[in-house]
């Protein structure tokens, strides 16, 4: 027995086409939306480093404060008692005021990171901003 298979196209060549253009337009659009996933999940692994680090920075910066505030207060009761200069007491003061300014900074870069995180996650709202004090 001998069988004779016949094969006959359905679709005309132009829908043919059609259907070749449609499917190349949906690979594309596929590749633009994983592009797209993949951007903004980069988005938010990078905000999340950068919140984890200002936090740190933050945790650095209180307690270089808290350190030199101690360090002042040592410093004036040895300037009272004449065991330090005046100099010895206006580097302290110094050290005192720059380590408050770089705490305030951090404060600042770590509520700037917290924004960025919920600006990366959709998250971010007019009242978010009160959840940054």
């Amino acid at each position: 027995m001998a069988g004779v298979q016949i094969s006959v196209d359905i679709l005309p060549m132009g829908k043919r086409a059609q259907l070749a253009q449609e499917s190349a337009t949906k690979q594309k659009i596929d590749a633009a939306v994983e592009r797209s996933q993949q951007h903004v999940r980069l988005e938010v692994n990078q905000a999340h480093i950068h919140r984890k680090t200002a936090e740190l920075t933050l945790d650095t910066a209180r307690s270089a404060m808290n350190q030199s505030a101690e360090s002042l207060r040592i410093i004036k009761t040895a300037t009272a008692q004449g065991l330090a200069t005046i100099t010895d007491l206006l580097r302290a003061e110094d050290a005192e005021r720059q380590s408050q300014s770089m705490y305030w900074k951090a404060v600042y870069g770590n509520a700037m990171a917290y924004t960025e995180l919920l600006y990366a996650t959709g998250t971010l709202t007019p009242n978010a901003a009160e959840d940054l004090q």
